[in-house]
C-alpha cells in the first residue's frame, strides 16, 4: 500500500458519486484536495479505487469526516428514552388488557385431557378442539406472513430511493411496524373488542379486564395498522425526527381505529383490500402532518433525492409489494367467503394493467421518452391500491384490468404533475408521493366501488336503518350511498386528525430537525466511511 493508506473513521456513508451536491450551500468549504494513489499490486489498486469512489463526496467538497460530522447537533437521549418508556407502557397494557384466544389455547388443565384416557369424552374433545385451532392457523398464516413481508421488506425497501437516507428508511420502518404493531393491537380491541367484553364488577380479579384476544385475525390487524403508519411515514420521510414520528403513530392509531370503527361497524363499507380505510387515511393523514412540519429546507434540498443503486434498493420494495398485493386485499375475508376469491382474482390483472399503463404514461411525461425509475417504483402498484374496495365484487375481469390501468395513469401523472404543483401552490412536501401512489388511486377504488353498487351490487347484512333510516330494504343504490360516505368520512377524518397531530409534533418539547439534518443518514446512525487522503 502506498503511504497515503485510506484509514476508515466514524463518519456519514453510503453516500456516492452525487454526495457532494449537500454541501453546495456551505459557506466554508476547504479547497479540494488533489489525490494520488500509489498502488504496488492489482488487488491494492482495486481496493483503494473502491476507498476513493465511498468517500468521493468528502474529496470533491475538500472536507475531512469531521468536518462534515460538524453540521449534525449531538443527539439528546429523548430518542432512547422514548422508546424505553413506550415499551415499558405496553408491557403494562399487555398485562391488564390482552390475552390468548380462548377459541385457539386453553389453559393447562384442558391440556392435560390430552393425556386422558383415548376412549373417554374429554380426550375427544380436546382432539377437536386443537384440530380446529390448527386448521385456522393453516388457512390464516399464509396470509399474515404475505402482508408481513410487504410491510417489513416492501414497504421499507420502496423506501430506501433517497441517497442519504436509506439506512434511516429501511431500519426505521422496522422500528415503527413493531411500535405499531403493539399499539396498533391494544387500540384495535379498544374499538372493536372490549365494548362486548363483559366486565364481573363483584369479582376485583384483574383477569376479568382481559378482554383483548390475541389469535391470527388480531396480528393481521395489526398489519394493517402499521401499514396505515408507514404510508404516513412516507410523507414526512426524512424531516421528521424519530421521536416526532413516535408521537404521530400514537395519534394516528387512534384516528385510524376512529374511522375504521365508523366505516365498518356503523357504514358496513365494502373495503376488504382498504382503499379507504387504509390507502386514502393514511395518506391523507400523513399529508396533512407534512403539511403542518413543512419547512422552506423541505422544497429542493440537495440531500433528497436517489442515486443509481438507492433507486436499485427502492425497487425491490416495488417487486415485492407487487408479488404479494393480492394477498394484502384479500387477507381480512372471511372462510367460505367468494369475494376473498374475487379479491385475489382482480387485484392480481389490476396490478397487471397499472404495470402496463405505467410505463406507457411514463415514457410520455418523461422528457426524451425515456421512462422515469420513481413512476415505475411506484405507479405500478397502484392498481393494487385502487383495487381495495372494489376487490370483492364482480367488476368482470376486464373491469378491473381497467380500474388498474387508470390508477397508473393516475398515479404517473401525479408524479410528474401534481406533485409539483401542490409543492408550488401550498407548500406541500409530499417525500415519497403517498398522495399519487395511495391517496388519487385509493379515491378512485372508492368511486369504483360506488359505480358498481350503483349498478345493483350489494352485501346481503349491510346497513344498521335503525341509526341510518335511509330506504327500507338493501339495495345497490344505499350501499353506493355508504360508500360515499366512508369516503367523505375518511378523508374528513384523516385531514382534521393530521392536523391535530402535526401541531403536536410542532411542540418544541419533541426533538426536532435542523436543516442541514433533513434526509442524512448520519443524524442518526453509527456509520464508517473513509478519509479523504491528503497528499503528502
Amino acid at each position: 500500500m502506498s503511504n497515503n493508506k485510506v484509514t476508515g473513521v466514524r463518519a456519514l456513508a453510503g453516500l456516492g458519486l452525487a454526495g457532494a451536491s449537500t454541501l453546495e450551500e456551505e459557506k466554508t468549504v476547504k479547497k479540494a484536495t488533489t489525490v494520488t494513489v500509489d498502488v504496488t499490486n492489482p488487488a491494492q489498486e482495486n481496493a483503494s479505487e473502491i476507498n476513493l469512489r465511498q468517500s468521493n463526496f468528502l474529496q470533491q467538497a475538500g472536507l475531512q469526516p469531521s468536518d462534515y460530522l460538524g453540521r449534525f447537533k449531538e443527539n439528546s437521549w429523548q430518542f432512547c428514552s422514548t422508546l424505553v418508556v413506550f415499551q415499558f407502557i405496553f408491557i403494562i397494557l399487555f398485562a391488564i388488557f390482552v390475552d390468548y384466544d380462548s377459541h385457539i389455547y386453553k389453559d393447562s388443565q384442558y391440556v392435560a385431557k390430552l393425556n386422558a384416557d383415548q376412549n373417554t369424552k374429554e380426550y375427544e374433545d380436546a382432539i377437536e378442539f386443537f384440530k380446529k385451532a390448527d386448521a385456522h392457523l393453516v388457512r390464516d398464516y399464509a396470509w399474515f406472513q404475505d402482508v408481513h413481508v410487504m410491510i417489513i421488506v416492501g414497504f421499507g425497501f420502496l423506501m430506501t430511493f433517497l441517497k442519504r437516507y436509506s439506512w434511516s428508511s429501511l431500519g426505521f420502518n422496522f422500528l415503527f411496524s413493531a411500535f405499531a404493531i403493539q399499539w396498533g393491537m391494544l387500540v384495535q380491541g379498544w374499538f372493536f373488542q372490549t365494548s362486548t367484553h363483559v366486565v364481573d364488577i363483584n369479582n376485583s380479579h384483574w383477569q376479568n379486564l382481559k378482554s383483548i384476544p390475541i389469535n391470527i385475525h388480531a396480528m393481521m390487524e395489526a398489519e394493517f395498522s402499521a401499514g396505515v403508519c408507514l404510508i404516513s411515514f412516507g410523507a414526512v420521510l426524512g424531516v421528521a425526527s424519530p421521536v416526532q414520528l413516535l408521537i404521530m403513530i400514537l395519534f394516528e392509531m387512534v384516528f385510524y381505529k376512529l374511522n375504521a370503527w365508523i366505516l365498518l361497524d356503523i357504514y358496513n363499507v365494502a373495503d376488504i383490500g382498504g382503499s379507504m380505510v387504509i390507502h386514502a387515511f393514511g395518506a391523507y393523514f400523513g399529508l396533512a402532518v407534512a403539511r403542518c412540519l413543512f419547512k422552506k429546507g423541505h422544497i429542493d434540498n440537495p440531500a433528497e433525492g436517489g442515486e443509481y443503486h438507492s433507486d436499485i434498493f427502492s425497487l425491490v420494495g416495488t417487486v415485492f409489494l407487487w408479488m404479494f398485493w393480492p394477498s394484502f386485499n384479500s387477507m381480512p375475508g372471511v372462510e367460505d367467503d367468494p369475494g376473498r376469491y374475487l379479491a385475489v382474482m382482480n387485484t392480481y390483472l389490476a396490478l397487471a394493467g397499472a404495470c402496463m399503463m405505467t410505463y406507457a404514461t411514463s415514457i410520455w411525461c418523461t422528457p426524451g421518452r425515456r421512462i422515469t425509475m420513481e413512476h415505475v417504483q411506484n405507479a405500478t402498484l397502484a392498481g393494487g391500491v385502487a383495487m381495495g374496495s372494489a376487490a370483492s365484487m364482480p367488476v368482470t375481469p376486464f373491469g378491473a384490468i381497467i380500474i388498474g390501468a387508470l390508477a397508473g395513469v393516475l398515479s404517473t401523472c401525479g408524479y410528474s404533475y401534481i406533485k409539483p404543483a401542490l409543492s408550488n401552490a401550498i407548500n406541500l412536501h409530499d417525500t415519497c408521493g403517498v398522495h399519487n401512489l395511495h391517496g388519487m388511486p385509493a379515491i378512485l377504488g372508492a368511486l369504483a366501488s360506488v359505480i358498481r353498487c350503483a349498478a345493483g351490487y350489494h352485501t346481503a347484512d349491510q346497513f344498521d336503518y335503525v341509526v341510518f333510516n335511509i330506504c327500507n330494504s338493501a339495495n345497490g343504490t344505499a350501499m353506493a350511498n355508504f360508500q360515499l360516505a366512508g369516503l367523505a368520512t375518511t378523508l374528513g377524518i384523516s385531514l382534521v386528525g393530521g392536523t391535530i397531530t402535526g401541531f403536536m409534533m410542532n411542540v418544541p418539547l419533541w426533538e426536532q430537525l435542523e436543516l442541514e439534518e433533513y434526509f442524512e443518514d448520519g443524524k442518526y446512525w453509527e456509520m464508517e466511511v473513509y478519509q479523504v487522503p491528503q497528499e503528502e
